[in-house]
């Protein structure tokens, strides 16, 4: 408006000198991008709803190391386009939630004819009502799904490492570059929810070792708290 001014009204009654402090999204929570387009900064961690956004729920290269004769890729096609899972259709996955579609996706894609038989009973929902099909197959999907945020990401330490002294110069300058400095940080925060989901591919691949009966999910963020398909 004219005053180039905004007004905060208070929910309640306060004392003289008592902190009034703002609520940033809400228990459901914001992006850093969120952040910076309604209040101006990027927060020094990321996000709640910090995410990384897949096209499709799997990869052309992903489909290309499909197993299965013509017959089983066909069915599989067709599976995969009737569940929505692939592009344009968007996915995400993060620190702390994920979109349970990519791994189902992947599940069904790496599937192989002898898990249909014996691990599904022949049952194709076996991969899409969020069930761990065997070892072989949900170590796949692991790797798959870390390649995949590698490629997507560039995820590499030393990229958050450069950002970072890279944020520490920009910031050191007489003149500030505001704009420089958000988007450095909104990169940093990016690299930091994959390195995050990375260290949780790597804890389930290293668990896979010694033991065969795991799902995944276990090791990601919650989707659906208490509720698995075993």
């Amino acid at each position: 408006d004219e005053t180039d001014s905004f007004s905060v009204t208070l929910g309640q009654p306060v004392m003289p000198g008592e902190q009034v402090t703002l609520n940033y999204g809400g228990a459901d929570g914001v992006t850093s991008l969120d952040m910076l387009l309604t209040y101006g900064f990027v927060p020094k961690e990321p996000a709640r709803l910090d995410t990384i956004e897949l096209e499709g729920a799997f990869s052309l290269q992903d489909w290309d190391a499909a197993p299965g004769d013509a017959a089983m890729l066909e069915e599989k096609k067709q599976l995969l386009a009737s569940s929505r899972y692939t592009a344009p259709r968007t996915f995400h996955i993060g620190s702390q939630l994920m979109d349970p579609a990519v791994i189902c996706a992947l599940r069904l894609v790496y599937l192989e004819l002898v898990e249909l038989s014996e691990c599904c009973n022949g049952n194709w929902q076996r991969a899409l009502n969020h069930a761990p099909i065997s070892a072989r197959n949900e170590r796949l999907v692991a790797l798959s799904l870390r390649t995949r945020l590698k490629q997507v990401t560039g995820q590499d330490q030393r990229n958050v490492d450069d950002d970072l002294r890279s944020l520490a110069c920009a910031r050191a300058v007489d003149e500030v570059d505001h704009l420089l400095c958000a988007a450095l940080r909104l990169r940093i925060n990016r690299q930091l929810v994959a390195k995050d989901v990375l260290d949780r591919l790597d804890l389930f691949l290293e668990a896979t070792e010694t033991e065969s009966h795991l799902n995944l999910f276990d090791f990601l963020p919650s989707y659906m708290p208490k509720m698995r398909v075993l």
